[in-house]
């Protein structure tokens, strides 16, 4: 863990500001995960979640404040193939075609230069590798349909993390799963976060202000509350695994 503190952050928001006309959805908010860390984000809905992060996976442009990712400046805006490469998000709602097999979504728009003709074979073998890398068991000839939940997750982390991202959005990624899906997603995320991977949890809140509550098993857990409808204010937790 020491190796990992001493690596750049993942990502380093600073002082960012967001106004959508009179509306102020972010207001001088600053974030930094670290590799092999895992933080929350927490706050009632209309607290800025959601607008922090678009504002991290390139989808808005910050009017004030600065966006790392390690130690490097975030992509110009509008560039997504760079933005993929240092970041995604795996939203509640799944982004995975169902009709499609587990490889044909992993590779959808992913062409090799020249290739004109899909061999199903090499591409099924690819997704196989793709997913061995990251100890996702899931046959690359399945429905998406036919997957669980938290295994078109990891098809969806798997797929990110072969862009080259290094930090993962996860959007109430418990919300749909039973107590061992809830098991089984966590384990897979351990051994990720000792690969280096760092992830962000959205969670909303129906409370006005929120204690941070433990993601997964982590070294440190950094959370935001809602304090406001336009504020989004920073607590950290100093609980440790």
């Amino acid at each position: 863990m020491t190796e990992q503190l001493e690596k750049p952050p993942a990502v380093h928001a600073e002082g960012v500001v967001k106004r959508f006309g009179p509306t102020l959805a972010l207001d001088d908010v600053g974030l930094t995960v670290r590799p092999g860390e895992s933080h929350a984000l927490v706050g009632r809905n209309g607290a800025g979640k959601s607008t922090l992060v678009n504002v991290l996976t390139g989808l808005h442009r910050p009017d004030a404040g600065t966006v790392r990712f390690q130690g490097e400046p975030a992509p110009a805006y509008g560039d997504m193939a760079a933005w993929q490469s240092k970041v995604a998000c795996v939203y509640q709602k799944s982004m995975v075609v169902p009709e499609l097999t587990v490889a044909e979504n992993l590779f959808l728009n992913r062409f090799e230069p020249g290739e004109r003709f899909i061999r199903w074979s090499r591409l099924r073998q690819k997704a196989r590798e793709l997913l061995s890398s990251y100890g996702v068991d899931v046959d690359p000839a399945a429905r998406a349909k036919d997957l669980a939940v938290e295994q078109r997750q990891f098809v969806e982390i798997a797929k990110a993390l072969s862009f080259g991202a290094k930090l993962i959005i996860l959007d109430e990624p418990t919300a749909q799963l039973d107590a061992r899906g809830i098991q089984r997603l966590y384990a897979k995320l351990r051994e990720l976060q000792a690969q280096g991977v760092a992830f962000l949890y959205i969670r909303t809140t129906s409370r006005r202000s929120t204690t941070s509550a433990r993601p997964s098993p982590s070294t440190a857990t950094h959370a935001m509350c809602s304090q406001s409808r336009s504020r989004i204010c920073r607590r950290r937790s100093s609980s440790r695994r």
